[in-house]
């Protein structure tokens, strides 16, 4: 989805984004935690909420944990629930849209453009989500995860082992 994450940045008229995929529950309320961390971390903050998946018995995003099959900054978790300032998105230039015709990476490269802008990333345990799987219906070709490996592994050459 990085075309329309980049699209509703661009017409977005706060200074503040959250960037979350869309089936996340939030069993109780979380923003306002979020917003007050980020007015705490500042400029470069960059919030995320941890989150949970019941089927699989794993936390997506938590700061204790990172089962991610490609690297990510260390301290730094994927965006299932995050909040940052306008200032940062633009500075790490949105999301890559070479990686809209493929499957997967976008999310780890937008996590290091981050850290390159700056940002300094809190993970809040606290502040779970849950992200469900019954029911999803992705059928992302698997040429689709090949092509956006490529890109990664050229944007991202030293972490080209990795992936």
């Amino acid at each position: 989805p990085v075309v329309p994450f980049n699209i509703a940045a661009k017409h977005a008229q706060g200074d503040v984004f959250v960037v979350t995929n869309p089936e996340m529950i939030h069993h109780k309320p979380v923003l306002h935690e979020m917003l007050a961390e980020l007015k705490r971390l500042g400029e470069n903050g960059y919030v995320l909420a941890s989150a949970y998946c019941r089927e699989q018995d794993k936390w997506h995003c938590h700061s204790t944990q990172c089962s991610y099959e490609t690297p990510i900054p260390n301290g730094f978790g994927l965006h299932f629930l995050g909040m940052l300032n306008k200032s940062l998105w633009e500075r790490a230039g949105g999301f890559d849209e070479d990686y809209r015709d493929g499957a997967g990476y976008d999310d780890n490269d937008f996590a290091w453009r981050l850290f390159h802008a700056g940002a300094q990333c809190v993970i809040r345990d606290d502040l779970k989500v849950e992200h469900p799987k019954a029911g999803a219906r992705i059928k992302w070709p698997a040429e689709g995860f090949t092509r956006n490996r490529e890109i990664f592994a050229r944007k991202w050459p030293a972490l080209a082992s990795f992936v």
